[in-house]
């Protein structure tokens, strides 16, 4: 089913009523003012792509406690997959999981919605376990579960869910024990309880709520002074009307009741409501407003309050649980010139206090659902440190460098494709943000549809990270990242990282351990004083750099020699002749672009460029479903020329300066920039080099590739060296 029908036909079969669109009164809000605190310094890296290949609408990102990063999202029913990644460095580089080279995590459903969840305590490795759920065709899920990082995912092929099934989430109360919550035709709001990680779930489960609407992600947490995980708190939040509702269990998923975090008196689902707590067991519930005012709002509660949320009915009679528990009023979080904002991301899990939001912005104001919208989207990040005061503060700023996005954002399902002109649908309905404990960061996941302006619709969905290099962290004091800044010439990457064979999925049992593969010719590394990537300004025959010198990208490999090579090529489970491929990939105005070194066995290698190119057949399905590198694009005499030094480990790329873009001025529509030639001094973002095992012989003939190493991303200005 495609993706403008998939959410759509899970309204009819739930007969959802998502509220009252049509509302224009905008309600008071505990701070009228638009002000905006100091940020103290918070900012973000650049963007690096968690996959550079895959196509990923709905990505969601979670962290575990050692401070691994994982991302996953789906590709359509029609492939019937869930692609999913894993950092352990920090979100600077990410390893594909499940069975490589197309790396497809689920073992039977799949392609609808991707849900990870991850322990709070440690297993018996010593790791956190994480677990997995897809949702196929609306009918049922996959799940899986591991218990060293994604190595080895065992996997069920269908779980036992009740069929008739959608938008499902994961959370864990302790090393073992996982709540799976969905939206049921049968139970409407159900929770199934794992005790086994994640891998299987009991059955019919447990009905929080009957009420339709959009459900959000499950937490669980011990209350404080509470050792006992049968204790545990397990709530989440969920859209009934204009009000936005928590059904909480008390007694570690047993029973439900449900109270009203906010009246919203507009429909609070410009994307998904959400909700998270800090170690102190206060909650924060964040919401956008689909009509009315289209802002993005927060509420929240102390502990003492929260632990009331309780209604004198049972589940089934949730619609008569109204009890506002003590959420105060609701806090504006877009402020400045920021006026249409749509799926907000919550996250606290740190000190009381402290939470941030993250949603898609922009300046244009109007109704984003309509193909007529004209809009450059950024992501933003809101953060206040006192967000239980009576009038918290409120800082945000802009973490993208660039816009992420381009005139319409439709969150009206089949809606979309009925309206004149279309809505985009490509983003789908989410993207998220999480506090990550191990590294006291903040982590978020978005999608970059490579969508232009003007066209009707975005194209692959990049799943693409941000992490916070700088400001206050959640967790208490600051993040101070400087070698992760946004803007940079250079990219430091450790040797050894660089495996092939890094994941795979077993559907049942026994379950297969890979046996993760180095891969030195595709290793990223730092050599002496010199960085594994770096960027200077092309010089001409005098030795001097001009207005019109292009770019110059060095990268550091640690074995080039022909032994190396040929390992590289063979570094396959079924070890058949393979090419290589390294991209370095980079924003190109608009949308990205690649200049590429590639090697092969038959024709050694070869350099070239190639704009935003995408493949279908090739990557099993009629539409274009992900990006490929081949960097056989005819430039003419603007042509990416190259060169190996296998003594010192190095392959070398020049770009001339009339291959690279840059965003102008404002067009008409005085919203959107312009795609301009770069010049000196013009800022080229996202910029990264991704090694890759091609697992056809011929280099340039690419379907899904298998992603080896990357160095971290960073954005740099044409003709600096510094």
């Amino acid at each position: 089913m495609p993706r403008s029908t998939r959410r759509s036909a899970l309204v009819v079969l739930c007969a959802a009523a998502l509220g009252a669109a049509g509302l224009t009164a905008t309600p008071s809000v505990a701070d009228p003012s638009t002000a905006l605190s100091d940020p103290q310094g918070l900012a973000f890296s650049a963007t690096i792509a968690s996959d550079p290949q895959r196509d990923e609408g709905e990505p969601a990102v979670t962290t575990d406690r050692n401070g691994n990063v994982y991302t996953c999202g789906p590709t359509g029913f029609s492939t019937a997959a869930d692609y999913a990644q894993v950092s352990t460095d920090g979100a600077a580089q990410f390893h594909l999981l499940g069975t490589a080279p197309r790396g497809q995590i689920s073992a039977g459903e799949g392609g609808g919605d991707c849900a990870l969840g991850t322990g709070i305590k440690k297993n018996a490795k010593g790791n956190y376990t994480l677990a997995y759920a897809g949702l196929g065709p609306l009918t049922n899920f996959s799940t899986a579960t591991s218990d060293d990082n994604g190595h080895t995912l065992a996997g069920s092929t269908v779980s036992e869910s009740v069929p008739g099934v959608d938008r499902q989430w994961i959370a864990f109360s302790d090393d073992k024990t996982a709540f799976l919550t969905y939206n049921s035709t049968a139970l409407n709001k159900v929770v199934q309880k794992s005790t086994d990680g994640g891998l299987t779930y009991d059955t019919p489960g447990t009905q929080a709520a009957n009420e339709s609407g959009r459900i959000g992600q499950i937490r669980a947490f011990l209350p404080p002074g509470v050792t006992d995980a049968s204790k545990a708190f397990v709530y989440f939040p969920y859209s009934a009307g204009s009000k936005v509702k928590i059904a909480l269990s008390q007694d570690g998923g047993k029973t439900f009741s449900q109270c009203v975090a906010v009246n919203a008196e507009a429909d609070p689902t410009a994307g998904f409501v959400s909700a998270d707590n800090d170690d102190k067991g206060n909650v924060y519930v964040a919401y956008a407003e689909k009509g009315s005012d289209r802002a993005t709002y927060m509420v929240s509660a102390p502990f003492k309050a929260f632990k009331n949320c309780k209604g004198p009915n049972g589940a089934d009679k949730s619609a008569q649980n109204n009890i506002n528990p003590g959420f105060g009023e609701k806090v504006l979080l877009n402020r400045g010139n920021v006026k249409t904002t749509v799926m907000p991301w919550i996250a606290a899990s740190g000190a009381p206090g402290r939470v941030a939001v993250a949603f898609y912005g922009t300046t244009a104001q109007g109704n984003p659902d309509s193909g007529n919208f004209k809009a450059a989207w950024y992501v933003y990040v809101a953060q206040s440190l006192d967000a239980l005061a009576k009038h918290p503060h409120v800082a945000m700023i802009r973490a993208t460098s660039h816009p992420s996005h381009y005139d319409s954002i439709c969150l009206n399902g089949l809606g979309c494709d009925t309206s004149v002109p279309a809505g985009d649908r490509s983003l789908v309905d989410y993207f998220t943000m999480e506090y990550n404990r191990g590294r006291h960061t903040l982590d978020i996941v978005y999608s970059n549809a490579g969508k232009m302006p003007g066209e009707a619709a975005g194209h692959i969905a990049t799943p693409s990270v941000l992490t916070q290099v700088a400001g206050p962290s959640n967790g208490g004091g600051t993040v101070n990242r400087p070698d992760r800044a946004a803007l940079r010439t250079t990219a430091h990457d450790k040797a050894g990282d660089a495996l092939s064979n890094y994941s795979f999925t077993n559907p049942g049992t026994p379950v297969v351990r890979p046996v993760p593969e180095a891969v030195p010719a595709l290793d990223l590394v730092d050599r002496g004083s010199s960085p594994a990537v770096s960027i200077a300004p092309q010089k001409g025959s005098d030795g001097r750099v001009s207005p019109r010198s292009g770019v110059v990208v060095t990268m550091h490999l640690k074995d080039l020699s022909p032994a190396a090579l040929q390992q590289a090529q063979l570094s396959s489970t079924v070890k058949s002749p393979g090419s290589l491929v390294y991209a370095f990939r980079f924003v190109d105005g608009y949308q990205s672009a690649a200049a590429v070194a590639r090697y092969d066995s038959a024709q050694g290698w070869q350099f070239g460029y190639n704009g935003y190119a995408t493949s279908s057949a090739g990557c099993i399905s009629k539409d274009d479903k992900c990006l490929i590198y081949p960097g056989d694009t005819d430039t003419g005499d603007s042509r990416v020329t190259g060169k190996v030094d296998v003594a010192k480990g190095t392959i070398t790329l020049t770009i001339p300066l009339q291959l690279l873009k840059a965003l102008g001025k404002p067009d008409a529509s005085g919203q959107r920039p312009t795609e301009v030639p770069a010049k000196k001094g013009s800022r080229i973002f996202d910029a990264t080099v991704f090694t890759f095992r091609n697992p056809s012989p011929v280099s340039n003939q690419q379907s899904y590739m298998e992603h080896i190493d990357n160095a971290p991303s960073f954005d740099f200005l044409v003709g600096s060296g510094k």
